[in-house]
């Protein structure tokens, strides 16, 4: 079902056989609609337009681990009983 909407470019592109499916359905998952399937078109705009940002999934994974170090390093600096310095205000002791 082509889309008749003014201001769109028709180009053909060499992939893998499986790749056009995917990009529909990963279209259809982000909420790229168009009839009953995923708007491939409209999916790939808004990745031209940087909506959506593609990264290697290496480093990706590896985001993803940074932020797990610095998650437990917080949760282990919350968890540690107070120390000295946290009795004190301004450098005056409250004892």
């Amino acid at each position: 079902m082509p889309s008749k909407r003014p201001n769109r470019k028709v180009f053909t592109i060499r992939t893998d056989e499986k790749t056009p499916e995917l990009l529909k359905q990963q279209a259809f998952q982000k909420g790229y609609v168009y009839g009953n399937q995923g708007a491939t078109g409209d999916y790939l705009d808004a990745i031209a337009s940087e909506k959506y940002i593609v990264i290697e999934k290496e480093i990706w994974q590896s985001v993803l681990q940074l932020c797990e170090k610095v998650s437990i390093m917080k949760m282990s600096e919350a968890k540690k009983p107070p120390t000295n310095l946290d009795n004190q205000k301004g450098g005056e002791s409250l004892g």
